[in-house]
């Protein structure tokens, strides 16, 4: 087996466990839901006149 090969083999292993680990992670995830982005876009709009909400990035608590 040469170098390569001995290289391409270790990338796709990793690849399998780097795709375990990620479907664990997404597994504890709780989604964001309708309401949740509601209330965010709500709490924005509130704000005050003098307060200017240039950009909202809403992720799960987990994600961020």
């Amino acid at each position: 087996m040469t170098g390569e090969q001995r290289a391409a083999e270790d990338v796709v292993g990793r690849h399998g466990e780097t795709r375990a680990s990620l479907s664990r992670m997404r597994a504890d995830l709780e989604p964001l839901t309708a309401p949740d982005v509601a209330e965010a876009i709500a709490f924005s709009v509130a704000a005050p006149p003098n307060v200017n909400v240039a950009e909202m990035v809403v992720v799960p608590v987990r994600q961020g």
